[in-house]
């Protein structure tokens, strides 16, 4: 899987020509920004062209509304590998700044979608957005392409069935509700894949070690953290990957107050400090709480840990 991915917009030079295009911010790359990127690759392989995503950094909602705290699905890197997993041949990387936001709809067609890559095709999906405030729908851009003679393609969102109430549409937003709620079998149905956590392994305060179970402490950045509780997954270190309990709170039974996401690697003990790991969080097994002595909080980990065994060989 090799991709070429442009860091700017004046990076691809000379113009491209007669490629199949989709814009958006791709965050979490889920399985309606799949299906998008499913339908350009048909289209392209049909016109031996190439697929070429483009997406923001940082994300426009930054610029555009600063005061709101912001979490994301995927860090660029990932978001990156994830849009060539899904069919994109190469990503080009805009860089989001005030004066590229105030461009007119009719502006932004003609100066970045036709001049830097006269495309054949345009995907979108139905409320994909362009231009100052937002004012560009597909509508308008279907008879923007009419002038600058290229064809829109609008792909339904895309919906799924994920618990008795009926199909939802797959949405960004709808995949963050889940995972504030715990329910993280649920977004990983909504993204085609387990919903992860990448972050560098940081010093903690090494209580997990005294209690007999070592934790990895992540710093994860601007990843949306799901909701606190206890957590099975897998970590990934290098090219291995590691059954993992995972603890995502406040460590209540000893009151430490800030929020933090461990991960406990089963079957593991390798000096893992300063090095950037994955954490793929597949189930929610129990709420945080708190202990009324750390004998009774151990009890209850290796609890946990056969749970968490359980659980990650059922999803071999």
């Amino acid at each position: 899987m090799t991709v070429q991915v442009y860091h700017g917009l004046e990076a691809v030079d000379p113009p491209m020509r007669g490629v199949t295009l989709t814009f958006g911010n791709f965050d979490g790359v889920h399985l309606g920004h799949q299906q998008i990127l499913a339908q350009a690759g048909m289209l392209a392989e049909r016109d031996g062209s190439s697929v070429v995503a483009v997406t923001f950094d940082p994300h426009p909602l930054k610029l555009i509304a600063p005061q709101r705290p912001l979490r994301f699905l995927t860090t660029l890197d990932e978001r990156i590998r994830l849009l060539a997993q899904a069919g994109a041949d190469a990503v080009v990387v805009v860089d989001t700044t005030q004066g590229f936001l105030e461009q007119s709809p009719e502006q932004f067609v003609a100066d970045v979608v036709a001049a830097r890559f006269a495309p054949a095709h345009v995907v979108e999906g139905p409320s994909w957005r362009f231009g100052r405030g937002r004012e560009g729908d597909v509508a308008m851009l279907q008879r923007l392409g009419d002038k600058y003679g290229f064809e829109v393609y609008v792909v339904p969102g895309w919906r799924l069935e994920i618990d008795a109430s009926g199909p939802v549409l797959v949405t960004s937003t709808l995949i963050r509700d889940l995972l504030g709620k715990r329910h993280v079998h649920r977004a990983s149905l909504c993204l085609g894949r387990p919903y992860c956590l990448v972050g560098e392994v940081v010093r903690g305060n090494q209580r997990g070690r005294k209690l007999g179970f070592p934790t990895a402490n992540l710093d994860v950045g601007d990843l949306l953290i799901p909701g606190e509780g206890i957590y099975a997954g897998w970590c990934s270190v290098g090219e291995e990957q590691h059954v993992a309990a995972i603890s995502i709170g406040r460590n209540p039974t000893f009151g430490e107050g800030h929020l933090t996401v461990e991960a406990h690697l089963l079957d593991f003990d390798e000096d893992i400090y300063d090095r950037t790991v994955k954490v793929s969080l597949l189930r929610h097994i129990r709420d945080q709480q708190r202990f009324d002595s750390p004998d009774a909080l151990v009890r209850q980990m290796g609890k946990d840990i056969q749970q968490v065994r359980e659980v990650c060989r059922a999803a071999e």
